[in-house]
């Protein structure tokens, strides 16, 4: 049983979490996981997750685009989400199970939508196994020992003593920031990070459903919520999620009545709390400007680095987070972590392609 709590004091959080023993954890480590998920919130505490686990990570933001990176490259195990543009998870695997050479590679949904009729039609495409958003780690994990085969058996890996960790965070109305800081694995920055993300793509997404009611276009009414609920879940606005959830199964049933106002108002005082909360959060996390003054260093030394660096970049894999840190380290008597700060930073919102605009323009520059 995973047993968590926590305490709050004038500006703390005490945290204590007690994970239970993985069985046979050590058994993947080091698997390759191809995470296929639209939304930048949920691929970054995906990705925490499973790198948090010792698996290798790598992303695909739809269906289509999973379906070339299983053609190009060799995977253990496939997390699928459901809904998402140009091609849905359920044809991604159908695409999947047609080429011969992958009947056999486990693909596992990953979505918002729970119930029984969903799993069956998970399975039916083709599908091994289903897990619900908000993402349990446990639960991930466990799934992922269960269905990964390395030939691998070793005994359960348990911690010795519960963890206990003080986070600077102060309560923030509509959070439930235990949740929230578990699903990344305690890491405060992330999580700081992500809050900041939701905040900015999210302010508005209750006035985009009404105007999308109001135009009747409800196929566009039910995405904002099935997103939104699946993100507020991940963060740990429990509330919002609860709402959104409720007013997405209104919409089903074409159901746009006076409990449905209701939910909506409910939902718009939740959204407002958070983002209140969340504002004052991110007056805190601005970073000043950094000056360079020290010498940089030399290209010819620094080139093949940053050639790794590009392919982990192209190739969307979240290893370019780990080789970023390790050319920190090689280079730490130069300025080169400030220079590469840009990168990391779209990194860290897996924003690839603009990472890679960015590594090229600094590598111009150290040309120079």
């Amino acid at each position: 049983q995973h047993v968590l709590g926590f305490q709050t004091s004038k500006e703390k959080i005490v945290i204590q979490s007690q994970e239970p023993e993985v069985q046979n954890l050590d058994s993947i480590r080091g698997a390759r996981i191809l995470l296929v998920e639209d939304n930048p919130i949920n691929q970054q505490i995906g990705v925490e997750i499973l790198q948090g686990a010792g698996l290798t990570v790598s992303l695909a933001e739809n269906g289509q685009d999973a379906v070339e990176a299983v053609k190009q490259n060799e995977f253990d195990t496939v997390l699928m989400d459901i809904q998402m543009p140009i091609m849905d998870g359920y044809r991604a695997t159908r695409e999947i199970r047609a080429l011969a050479q992958f009947k056999d590679l486990p693909i596992i949904a990953m979505t918002a939508n729970a119930s029984a009729a969903d799993r069956k039609k998970a399975f039916d495409c083709g599908m091994n196994g289903h897990i619900a958003k908000p993402v349990n780690p446990n639960k991930l994990i466990e799934t992922l020992v269960e269905t990964i085969s390395l030939g691998v058996t070793v005994s359960a890996t348990k911690q010795e003593n519960p963890n206990t960790k003080t986070s600077e965070l102060k309560p923030i109305p509509g959070l439930d920031l235990v949740d929230g800081l578990h699903r990344v694995g305690f890491n405060e920055d992330l999580y700081k990070s992500l809050l900041i993300q939701f905040a900015s793509s999210k302010a508005r997404v209750l006035e985009k459903l009404d105007e999308a009611v109001q135009r009747e276009d409800l196929k566009k009414a039910g995405e904002l919520l099935h997103s939104l609920k699946g993100v507020a879940g991940n963060i740990g606005a429990k509330d919002l999620a609860s709402k959104a959830t409720q007013l997405e199964n209104k919409l089903k049933k074409a159901e746009v009545d006076s409990e449905y106002n209701a939910l909506l108002l409910s939902a718009k005082q939740s959204l407002r709390l958070t983002l209140e909360g969340i504002a004052l959060l991110e007056q805190k996390h601005s970073s000043p400007e950094i000056k360079i003054t020290q010498p940089l260093p030399d290209y010819d030394k620094l080139s093949p680095f940053i050639k790794v660096l590009e392919d982990y970049i192209s190739d969307n894999n979240m290893q370019a987070r780990d080789y970023l840190e390790s050319i920190e380290e090689t280079f730490k008597e130069t300025p080169i972590k400030d220079f590469l700060s840009p990168v990391k930073k779209h990194l860290n919102q897996f924003n690839f392609s603009q990472a890679t605009i960015s590594l090229a323009e600094i590598s111009n520059e150290l040309k120079k």
